[in-house]
């Protein structure tokens, strides 16, 4: 991993710890529940995880995206639908879970595409290099 990469960690860290924010406060104001935003509703919950997954990646850039990174942001989608159950104008959803799921199964599978985007392309580069 280069040195240059490695200065953008802390803006990363930044972002991630924004992004865990927003989500958070998202997660536990009121929202509308007309059937018409349930697709919406998951798209948001996918496209959450998936940028909460990378941003989380990039910010302990150290660690490959394991077990350990996805897992931690499933827990933090259980807490949001825990908290959401204790609110008279939300309600727990184990489909909200799953595709809070499906968006960090989507990042791990989309992650070999990084490989090939110039700027982020130099944080597998020393790896490489020193792995071989």
């Amino acid at each position: 991993m280069s040195d240059r990469f490695l200065r953008y960690v802390p803006a990363f860290r930044i972002a991630f710890a924004v992004t865990l924010v927003v989500v958070s406060y998202l997660a536990v104001t009121p929202a509308e529940h007309k059937l018409s935003h349930l697709v919406s509703d998951k798209l948001n919950h996918m496209a959450a995880f998936l940028v909460l997954a990378a941003l989380l990646d990039f910010s302990f850039p150290r660690e490959e995206f394991t077990l350990a990174k996805a897992g931690a942001l499933l827990g933090y989608g259980l807490l949001i639908e825990i908290v959401q159950y204790f609110l008279p104008f939300r309600h727990f959803s184990m489909l909200d879970l799953a595709v809070d799921a499906l968006g960090l199964a989507a990042y791990a599978l989309l992650r070999p595409l990084c490989h090939r985007l110039p700027i982020l392309r130099e944080r597998w580069q020393g790896s490489a290099t020193r792995s071989a």
